[in-house]
């Protein structure tokens, strides 16, 4: 996202100062965004997303989803394997009940 925003004001013409004084978002907070050291605040997107007449929404933010996605498959993977153990390459015996 921050490449877009970025991208998108230089296409407007406009400096790193002028988007802040327009979209009342901080000229540190447009620096921070824009070399990707954070991620903005829904009011921040907005914010300059009016400004810059562009859509910068979570959901045009795919590769956040795609992350989440990976994550979630990991995780699910696992739990369906169980406590696979690759040295034994066997799944451990049950739990003893004493």
């Amino acid at each position: 996202m921050s490449k877009r925003i970025k991208k998108s004001r230089i296409k407007n013409g406009l400096t790193q100062l002028d988007l802040s004084e327009k979209s009342g978002v901080s000229l540190r907070a447009i620096q921070r965004i824009e070399n990707n050291e954070v991620t903005p605040s829904i009011y921040s997107i907005n914010k300059i997303s009016a400004i810059l007449n562009e859509d910068f929404s979570a959901s045009k933010n795919t590769s956040l989803l795609k992350k989440a996605y990976v994550f979630i498959s990991f995780g699910i993977i696992s739990l369906l394997i169980g406590f696979y153990d690759p040295i034994f390459k066997e799944l451990p015996p049950p739990p003893v009940d004493y």
